[in-house]
């Protein structure tokens, strides 16, 4: 199966007056919603989205606002954030937060506009993370070192967004090949999913198994994922049933946003296992 799975955490951060940062993750106590927003926009046309904080700590938050880039890496494809302006279609420098900064009540909530002015000739999807940061406190003194410890949370929401009326969709599906089922293992399929797109897809991959008389006899879906524009990856789905020995087909699609529907059949044949 392939699973995406987004930023929703808080990042303590922990800050020596070296200027050593240390990053650990922190699950409670600070929160944004939502945590990804999929917008569509008109190019130079300002407009402006809503984030909420919430704090459930019995202190008082002052947060900030600041932004980075949204991209991947081409070699391993993780996630990136970058500064802003940095990569192709960052949004990062169209966002302002209002207000700049913002105190959250202990055990409450706090909303922040985000006006987002795109610029008039865009094509396709930008993006950015926005970032909320809270004020360094003193929180000790290291026993080892005897220097000051200072924390503070940092979250994260990311912009995804698509210039109307400006995109062009592709997505292309190569190296594919079925892993046949053995003794031990369940069938497999692997491919390389090329987004050649000009904005970020929500490509699903949906798996037929066919007989000899090319009836469809099983399915099986993978996860809806985020595919960046120009990223490239090899995914895999597994079939969960089972094959007697035979001759058979698989049938692989990809749905996505653009209404196109990719299709590759692959023939394979399943040995006895016995």
């Amino acid at each position: 199966m392939m699973n995406f799975i987004p930023f929703r955490n808080c990042l303590l951060r922990v800050i020596f007056t070296s200027i050593v940062w240390v990053s650990i993750v922190q699950a409670q106590g600070i929160g944004i919603s939502p945590a990804v927003m999929n917008q569509r926009f008109k190019p130079g046309q300002s407009f402006t989205v809503e984030v909420t904080l919430s704090n459930t700590t019995d202190t008082a938050m002052l947060m900030h606002g600041l932004t980075s880039d949204l991209w991947f890496d081409p070699k391993t494809n993780d996630r990136t954030l970058p500064a802003p302006g940095s990569t192709p279609r960052s949004a990062a420098n169209w966002i302002e937060f209002v207000p700049k900064q913002v105190v959250v009540p202990a055990q409450s909530r706090a909303l922040v506009k985000v006006v987002v002015t795109p610029q008039k000739v865009v094509s396709g999807g930008y993006y950015a993370a926005m970032f909320f940061e809270s004020t360094p406190e003193f929180a000790g003194t290291a026993k080892d070192t005897k220097q000051s410890i200072f924390m503070n949370f940092r979250i994260a929401s990311f912009l995804l967004l698509t210039a109307e009326g400006t995109e062009q969709y592709k997505v292309d599906i190569s190296d594919y090949k079925v892993i046949p089922p053995d003794a031990t293992h369940k069938l497999r399929t692997e491919f390389t999913l090329d987004n050649q797109s000009n904005t970020h897809l929500f490509p699903r991959v949906q798996l037929a198994i066919l007989n000899d008389k090319k009836r469809v006899i099983g399915k099986a879906d993978g996860d809806w994922i985020r595919f960046m524009p120009g990223q490239k990856k090899v995914f895999a789905v597994s079939y969960p049933g089972e094959l007697p020995a035979g001759s058979y087909d698989a049938l692989l699609t990809i749905v996505h946003e653009g209404g196109s529907i990719v299709t590759r059949d692959i023939p394979f044949r399943v040995e006895n296992t016995q």
